[in-house]
């Protein structure tokens, strides 16, 4: 969601970038701490994340400038980790809507500074 918001800025490809280092540092990092001491193994790995994560922003992004069925869709395939979540998509759908208007109302150097939280999830 940050990335979709972010797209809209003049600098938008250095803030993408960013965010997408930061992830995937932090990925690295948590495979070596999993005790994964192997570089290519490390690295076989990011490169499976890489991909997941392509597809993941892609089928979301599409959802995003989408109706609500193809986001829910996006969510169903790539988010939710059980079968049973699949009762709540619509509410699921809704909440993200209401983040993605959240984070369009935010100036992006708010976002940059860190002075930005998701509303929290009301059952």
């Amino acid at each position: 969601m940050m990335m979709a918001r972010i797209r809209a800025d003049p600098n938008a490809k250095h803030y993408n970038q960013g965010l997408i280092d930061s992830f995937f540092g932090d990925a690295e990092r948590k495979i070596r701490q999993s005790g994964i001491k192997s570089g290519r193994i490390v690295n076989d790995t990011l490169k499976d994340l890489m991909s997941s994560f392509k597809g993941t922003v892609m089928s979301l992004d599409q959802g995003f400038a989408s109706s609500d069925a193809v986001l829910a869709a996006a969510i169903w395939r790539n988010l939710l980790p059980e079968d049973d979540m699949v009762l709540q998509i619509d509410s699921i759908a809704r909440f993200v809507r209401s983040q993605l208007a959240a984070l369009d109302k935010c100036p992006v150097d708010d976002l940059i500074a860190r002075n930005f939280a998701f509303q929290p999830v009301h059952p």
